[in-house]
């Protein structure tokens, strides 16, 4: 099967959040911080998704198996503070794709498709967080040209 990507639609929100509580579980793996899928308020997920499809400075792709979506996208339009040189950025808010489309070309897709939403929009830069232990994750965004610029940390008290 060929990949097949297309934006998300608000019919797709049910499957879209079934694939991200995968993604709740692998981040829950790497670092306890974050919540399992059994501990997450799936009614926010859905609605912060709902919102997500709808406003006009995001984009949500799915990738779109034969019977259900094997894959999601989130990237979104967001004002920079007042010390960042551009006052708006891209930001890739979640990515999610199962593990037999991975190395299949997904991300490299939704990012062309994503940096061309955000040029159309007069947005010159793209961010994304990335946890530091999650090797596969670091590699694949390398690998497409993003870079490290800064350290982002935390102390559990």
């Amino acid at each position: 099967m060929q990949l097949k990507i297309r934006e998300a639609t608000i019919g797709d929100i049910d499957q879209i959040v079934k694939l991200d509580r995968k993604i709740s579980d692998q981040h829950h793996d790497i670092d306890s911080y974050f919540k399992t899928a059994a501990d997450l308020g799936e009614e926010r997920v859905r609605d912060w998704l709902s919102k997500t499809v709808e406003e006009e400075d995001s984009l949500v792709l799915v990738l779109e198996g034969e019977e259900k979506l094997d894959g999601y996208f989130v990237g979104v339009i967001e004002e920079t503070k007042p010390f960042i040189k551009p006052n708006k950025e891209g930001r890739i808010a979640t990515i999610y794709v199962e593990p037999e489309w991975r190395q299949q070309g997904f991300a490299r897709t939704v990012l062309e498709r994503f940096e061309g939403f955000c040029s159309d929009k007069d947005v010159s830069t793209i961010r994304l967080s990335v946890h530091s232990r999650n090797a596969e994750a670091i590699r694949a965004w390398q690998s497409l040209g993003f870079h490290e610029y800064m350290k982002r940390m935390r102390l559990d008290i």
